[in-house]
């Protein structure tokens, strides 16, 4: 059980690594192909470029700690927590 809790915490890891660094360096396609965001400045591809190299930041933090924190179970209440609240907030937007 702890082996698929940890697969869990270290899958929500590299999800996040992949599209922070996706949007990173593409934000065009990422935003512009995928939402329908428009971004008419350069000021706007900065803005999303630091957004997305945090959330690949926070991915790198999350997979480190999903292989070195002992209590998996609750940093699987913190990832449903996490996921919880970008699903709320994408409907809420």
């Amino acid at each position: 059980m702890i082996r698929f809790v940890k697969l869990i915490n270290f899958s929500a890891g590299l999800l996040l690594l992949i599209l922070g660094v996706s949007g990173y360096f593409s934000p065009e396609w990422f935003f512009t192909e995928k939402y329908e965001v428009l971004m008419p400045s350069v000021q706007s591809h900065t803005i999303l470029r630091v957004m997305m190299g945090f959330m690949a930041t926070i991915g790198i933090f999350w997979i480190i700690i999903s292989q070195f924190y002992s209590n998996q179970k609750q940093f699987l209440l913190f990832t449903a927590a996490l996921t919880f609240g970008f699903i709320i907030l994408r409907v809420g937007g």
